[in-house]
Parts: structure tokens; C-alpha cells; sequence
């Protein structure tokens, strides 16, 4: 349903920040989901005193219909106005971001700026599956600007029903085929920063998606933790591992805080 009220945005899809310590926190959701599936995320580390920036991403929130006239380079640079409030605001600033959000996260940090830590949940470090890519490129050709769950999942891509409120109505296909070649020209070695990343082999959206997994463990400069989840989907933030997801970058944020 939406929030007529809120300017049509989705219920708890708003964009949302807070200002506390002089640690910042970017939180950046996934691609056709909303602002709400990194909330849990950003509500803890605002517990602990921290300054934090949910943003939405340009088109999101509302229907798969409002992002198809946006680009990987609207996100990307959604992603670096919010860095840049955090870090107006604090000493320390730390990325984290699933999917779509994770890749912005991993071409910020890949960038040269200042930055202490980033976290990852179901992110591409790389090309997308050849096949898939090429299944895409076929339905724009048809002339198709969306894609249906079954050809390609994204809302639906999660195990726990109660998850989120995003509905399952498909993916914009020129949007997701302009993610598909930022994803190949991420630039994993130029990141320093300490990582944790947070993977699926289950994940129906990122086909193989240890492969991810293993690329940013092995192509980092930087230290590289990388957790397994058991029982998640794509949009693994809000799936039944949720609340290790949070615990684990709670955790790893304190760590870099100390």
C-alpha cells in the first residue's frame, strides 16, 4: 500500500538520518527495494551513539515503474551526497550497503576518500553471470522495459514472508543492465579499508555468488572477513539472518571505533 501522505513513498521506505558521535555510518539498500531494509541496521548503530545516513536511492520506494528512467550514476552519486553529509559531520565514516548499496559502497571506497571500514551483504565484486546479462539484453531488445520476478528475481528474493513491504513487480531491465557493467569495472584492489561481506550461495538475484565472495577476499588490500549466511535470500538484511547480519557489523564497527 502506499503512503499517499509521504509523497507516495511506501510505508517505512523514507529516507532517514541522525546525528550523534563523531563516528557516521552510509547505509545504502538494494536495488528495487527501499531505505527501510537497511533501517534495523542504522537504528542500532544510532543506539550506540553513532551518526548515520540512510538515503533513498533515485526512483526508489514507490514502484519498479518510477526507477526505469535512472542509472547506475544516479545511485552512485545518491550514495557519495550521503557519505559527504556524514563526513561534514564526523571523524570516522563507515560504508555499508547491500547489493546495489554494496556496490556503491565498493566504487566509494575504491575511489581514494576517507574512510575507516566497509560492510557488504549480497554485493557484486564483479561481472554479472554472462547468461543472465545476455537474458536481460534479449528483453530490452523486444522491447521490454521491465523484467518479471521469475526471469529475474529481486523483491522476491527473500525467505522470511515477513521480510519487507517491497512488492515483487520485477526489475527495470536498462537499469539493471547499466549495474551489470558498473559491476564489471569496480575496481576491488584499490580498496584499503578493513571489509566484511556477507554472502549466500542461495542467492536467486547474484547467481554464484561465493564467487563475489572470493574476489573480494582475494583482490583487497585491505583485511577481508567474509560470513556465509545459511538461510537468506538476495535482500539478506531483512531474510531470517537479519539480526546476525547486524549484530556481526555492530561488532565490527565497534571495532573500528575502538
Amino acid at each position: 500500500m502506499v503512503d499517499r501522505e509521504n509523497n507516495g513513498l511506501l510505508p517505512g521506505a523514507e529516507p532517514w538520518s541522525s546525528e550523534g558521535g563523531p563516528l557516521g555510518a552510509v547505509c545504502l539498500h538494494n536495488f528495487t527495494a527501499h531505505a527501510g531494509v537497511m533501517r534495523g541496521i542504522g537504528e542500532r548503530l544510532v543506539a550506540d551513539g553513532h551518526t548515520v545516513n540512510v538515503p533513498l536511492l533515485s526512483g526508489h520506494g514507490r514502484t519498479v515503474h518510477d526507477i526505469v528512467p535512472y542509472r547506475w550514476d544516479n545511485f552512485r552519486q545518491d550514495a557519495q551526497e550521503a557519505y559527504e553529509w556524514v563526513r561534514e559531520r564526523c571523524d570516522t565514516v563507515v560504508l555499508i550497503g547491500s547489493g546495489c548499496g554494496g556496490m556503491c559502497a565498493l566504487s566509494l571506497a575504491g575511489s581514494g576518500i576517507d574512510l575507516a571500514g566497509v560492510a557488504v551483504v549480497s554485493t557484486p565484486t564483479g561481472p554479472l553471470d554472462p547468461d543472465l546479462v545476455a537474458s536481460v539484453e534479449r528483453i530490452v531488445e523486444s522491447g521490454r522495459e521491465i523484467t518479471t520476478e521469475e526471469e529475474l528475481p529481486g523483491a522476491s528474493d527473500i525467505n522470511d514472508p515477513k521480510g519487507h513491504n517491497v512488492p515483487p513487480d520485477g526489475t527495470p531491465a536498462r537499469t539493471f543492465l547499466s549495474l551489470a557493467k558498473a559491476a564489471s569495472e569496480l575496481d576491488i584492489a584499490a580498496i584499503t579499508a578493513p571489509l566484511i561481506g556477507f554472502y549466500t550461495r542461495s542467492d536467486r538475484t547474484l547467481l554464484n555468488a561465493w564467487t563475489h565472495a572470493e574476489r573480494l577476499e582475494r583482490e583487497a588490500k585491505g583485511p577481508v572477513e567474509l560470513v556465509e549466511l545459511k538461510n537468506s535470500g538476495h535482500i539478506a538484511t531483512v531474510d531470517y539472518e537479519g539480526q546476525l547480519i547486524e549484530d556481526t557489523i555492530v561488532d565490527f564497527v565497534k571495532r573500528i571505533a575502538g
